[in-house]
């Protein structure tokens, strides 16, 4: 077992799953482990009780990441914040990867790869622990994978990724992870044990004919009415989908209208990131003050972002029309119609009632007005 422990330094940067960003892709050739490592400078431990190694009137402090190896000094914080290359099929990478013990007792860890997928909403999430990976998470392998690392220390663990002779052309998205169990109780009492995880993103893209294509689709709109004709609101969704072979990503911006542009509203939504190729994200934005101008148009436009050797992805559009009748007007047109009807009717009522020498006396007054 290549198991190394290092004293860690106090400038270690946290690499957590959620925090990671996007750096760019480093070649395999490149992402070898260095082979000299330079000895450890001791470090004095916390007092412990001798038994549990838990610190003697201090708060127990559990705190741990997971990141790629430096790549110039292992005893250093990583100097990438992912574990990115660029492979063709077939290919062996060797590289390594660090878990940090930050917190003032041992910890244990088992550290294991898996895939990534896109949440509902298009967020980057992995699989759990118990989910078994079918793509990227699979080609990976460790020199070790459970392990205790001692407060205040980190281990270094090789790894070897082993790209399939068919694996096709694009990105492949997953993550590295330690994770680190705790018990505890839930509210009714019960001990239950929550997996603790972080994890570094994992990206292999494999060399070849690449196609970034996203597409909106199922884009709707639902307009509430409200006594103000101007004053409604709507709801408008859409989904985003990748449709390529490469993870893409764009800022959605999404307009309301009526005809020729009247009351023109838009809304920039927050930018989609890491929208793995076969990933959706399906999106919901609510305007207020909306016009009823009995037909409104509603349109998503998303410029893409990718990485930079994709060049220049076309924007992406997708429109539609939403039915918002101005009920209100329409109700009170119908109240006044209604409420001329009824007083011509009224009034109709009122002759009929009338005795017959009025009635004639009306008549012959009308005429005589009418002679002069």
């Amino acid at each position: 077992m290549h198991l190394r422990l290092r004293p860690l330094r106090t400038s270690l940067t946290l690499l957590l799953l959620g925090a990671a960003t996007i750096a760019p892709l480093a070649h395999a050739e490149e992402a070898s482990p260095p082979t000299t490592v330079p000895e450890p400078t001791p470090t004095a431990p916390a007092p412990t009780d001798g038994t549990s190694g838990t610190p003697v009137g201090d708060v127990i402090v559990e705190s741990f990441s997971i990141g790629p190896t430096g790549s110039l000094d292992p005893s250093q914080p990583g100097n990438r914040t992912n574990f990115s290359y660029d492979s063709a099929p077939g290919v062996v990478i060797h590289d390594s990867v660090t878990v940090y013990n930050v917190g003032n007792v041992p910890l244990p860890f088992h550290v294991y790869s898996t895939d990534g997928f896109n949440q509902t909403d298009g967020t980057f999430d992995l699989l759990t622990g118990d989910q078994i990976p079918t793509d990227v998470g699979s080609w990976v392998t460790f020199d070790s994978q459970d392990l205790t690392v001692p407060a205040g220390q980190q281990a270094v663990i090789p790894i070897t990724i082993t790209v399939p002779p068919d694996a096709r052309p694009g990105d492949h998205v997953g993550g590295v992870v330690a994770s680190s169990p705790i018990e505890g109780k839930n509210d009714t009492g019960q001990v239950i044990t929550v997996d603790r995880r972080v994890g570094a993103k994992l990206y292999v893209r494999i060399t070849g004919k690449l196609n970034p294509e996203l597409a909106i689709t199922r884009l709707n709109g639902d307009y509430s009415h409200a006594v103000n004709p101007l004053g409604g609101s709507a709801a408008v969704s859409f989904r985003v989908e990748n449709r390529g072979d490469v993870r893409l990503g764009g800022t959605p911006v999404v307009a309301i209208s009526g005809p020729f542009g009247l009351g023109k509203k838009t809304i920039t939504l927050p930018p989609l990131t890491d929208l793995l190729p076969g990933g959706t994200a399906d999106l919901t934005v609510e305007f207020d003050d909306v016009g009823a101008w009995f037909i409104d148009t509603v349109s998503v436009e998303l410029t893409t972002v990718g990485t930079t050797d994709l060049g220049t992805v076309e924007k992406v559009r997708g429109s539609g029309r939403m039915f918002a009748p101005p009920i209100s007007v329409f109700v009170v047109l119908a109240l006044l119609v209604a409420l001329a009807l009824w007083l011509r009717a009224r009034r109709r009522r009122r002759l009929e009632e009338l005795p017959a020498t009025e009635k004639r006396a009306g008549e012959a007054d009308r005429a005589g007005s009418t002679t002069r």
